[in-house]
C-alpha cells in the first residue's frame, strides 16, 4: 500500500520496501512475467529499498565482468537472492573522482596468507585512512550479504594498477553478523530515499581469493602476471557506471510525468480568482497563461526525455553487442553522451518537479499531494553517478577534442 508511506517511521519504510520487493517476485513467478514486465511492476512500486543495487548494479556487474566461473559461484545464488548484493565504490573522500578511490586491493601469492586455504593466491582488501572508507551504497547499511568493491589494484611487483572490481563476502550468511575485518552500518536519516539502507564499509587487511577479482576484462594469474583490459575498453571496470547513467537518462520521464500529471490534474481543478463573468465560478488555475506556460514546459520535456532515454538505451545496448564482437570504437562516445545526458535530464528532472510543486500553492506542500517526496528522492540523481557540473565537463572535454 502507499497512502501510509507519509506517517511511517524509517525503520517501517526499510521494512516496507524489502517486503514490497519480495512480493513483487512472488508476483512475477506466479504471473510468469518476462524481464520488461517485471521492471514495469517494479516501477509501479514506487518504493527504492535495500534491494535496489542488488537487482541494479551487482547482478548487471556480475554478468558483464565476470567470467563464466565467476557467475556460477556468485551470480546464480544473487539471482535466487541467496545472496544480496551491493555496489561499493563512493568512498568518504573520493566520490566522481574515481582515480582518487583509496581502498587497495594487494596481491598474495598461493600459500602466502593464512585465510589461502586451497593455496590459489588472492588479494587484501584494506583501507589504509578514514577518507577511503566506503561511503553511500545503497543496501549497504543492513541488507547485503556481499559486495563488488571498487578497490586500487597493487600488484606483484608493488604497481598500482588502478581500481578494479572485486567480490568480497562481508556478512556471515547465518547470523548476518559482519566478517572479521569488516567494519560496516548505516550512515543515518537523509533529505529522502530513507526505505534505502545507504552504509559505510571498512577492511581491515581482508583476505579474498584471487576468483573473487572479477575477470572478464582483466586479471591477475597465481605467479602474479598481471593481464590488463584491451586499451581501446581500457575503463571497462567502470561500465556499471554508465549502465547507471543510462538507466538514469531512461527513468527521468517517469518522475517528471508523474510530477506533471499530479499538478495539471489539480490545475484542472482547482478554481481561484476573480470570474471573468459575474455569477462564474471562479478561474480555474490551468487557465491562467502562466500557469500553462509552466505545466507545458514540464510535459513537452517529459515526452522529449521519453523518447531520448529510448535511444540512449538502445545505443548502450548495441554498444554491449559490439564489445562482445572485439569492438570498442563507440566506447568514448557513449561516455560522452551517457555524461552529457545524465546531467541535463537529471536536472530537468529535479527543477521541473519543484515547479509542478509550487503550482500546486499550499497543497503541493503537504506529502499527501506525493510531490514532496517525489522531489527529496530524485534530487540525488543530480550527484550519485558523477556531479551534473563535473559530467558537464567531461562532455565538453570530449566535444573539445
Amino acid at each position: 500500500r502507499k497512502d501510509d508511506r507519509q506517517n511511517l517511521s524509517r525503520e517501517q519504510l526499510y521494512v516496507r520496501g524489502l517486503e514490497a520487493v519480495v512480493g513483487m517476485r512472488r508476483y512475477v513467478r506466479d504471473m510468469k512475467l518476462g524481464a520488461r514486465e517485471a521492471g514495469d511492476v517494479y516501477k509501479l512500486l514506487d518504493l527504492p529499498g535495500g534491494f535496489g543495487l542488488h537487482v541494479g548494479m551487482y547482478i548487471p556487474t556480475l554478468m558483464k565482468q565476470g567470467t563464466p566461473e565467476q557467475q556460477a559461484e556468485f551470480l546464480a545464488p544473487a539471482i535466487r537472492f541467496e545472496q544480496i548484493g551491493t555496489y561499493a565504490q563512493t568512498e568518504l573522500g573520493h566520490g566522481t573522482y574515481l582515480r582518487g578511490l583509496e581502498t587497495t586491493a594487494t596481491f598474495v601469492p598461493p600459500g602466502e596468507h593464512p585465510a589461502d586455504e586451497v593455496r590459489e593466491g588472492g588479494f587484501v582488501l584494506h583501507s589504509p585512512t578514514p577518507t577511503a572508507s566506503k561511503w553511500w551504497p545503497g543496501g549497504l547499511g543492513k541488507t547485503a550479504t556481499h559486495a563488488v568493491v571498487m578497490a586500487r589494484l597493487i600488484t606483484r611487483d608493488g604497481v598500482d594498477r588502478g581500481p578494479h572490481a572485486f567480490i568480497a563476502q562481508l556478512r556471515e550468511a547465518s547470523t548476518h553478523r559482519p566478517l572479521p575485518g569488516v567494519e560496516i552500518g548505516d550512515i543515518g536519516p537523509k533529505l529522502g530515499y530513507n526505505a534505502v539502507d545507504n552504509g559505510f564499509l571498512r577492511f581491515s587487511e581482508v583476505f579474498v581469493p584471487r576468483r573473487a577479482m572479477l575477470a572478464a576484462n582483466a586479471r591477475v594469474d597465481a605467479d602474479g602476471a598481471y593481464h590488463p583490459p584491451p586499451k581501446k575498453n581500457a575503463k571497462a571496470a567502470y561500465g556499471t557506471m554508465v549502465m547507471v547513467r543510462a538507466d538514469i537518462i531512461a527513468d527521468a520521464s517517469g518522475v517528471l510525468s508523474k510530477a506533471a500529471t499530479i499538478a495539471t490534474r489539480y490545475a484542472a481543478q482547482r478554481r481561484q480568482g476573480k470570474a471573468a463573468i459575474p455569477g462564474a465560478p471562479e478561474t480555474l488555475i490551468l487557465d491562467y497563461g502562466h500557469v500553462q506556460r509552466t505545466l507545458l514546459v514540464q510535459i513537452a520535456r517529459a515526452y522529449a526525455m521519453h523518447f531520448t532515454g529510448k535511444a540512449m538505451m538502445d545505443l548502450y545496448i548495441a554498444s554491449e553487442k559490439g564489445k562482445k564482437q572485439g569492438n570498442f570504437d563507440g566506447l568514448a562516445e557513449l561516455h560522452m553522451l551517457t555524461s552529457g545526458l545524465k546531467a541535463t535530464c537529471s536536472w530537468y528532472t529535479a527543477e521541473g518537479v519543484e515547479e509542478c510543486r509550487r503550482t500546486c500553492g499550499g497543497q503541493g506542500y503537504s506529502h499527501l499531494s506525493g510531490l514532496p517526496e517525489l522531489l527529496n528522492s530524485y534530487v540525488q540523481n543530480c550527484t550519485w553517478e558523477g556531479d551534473n557540473k563535473v559530467l558537464c565537463l567531461q562532455c565538453a572535454r570530449y566535444i573539445v577534442k
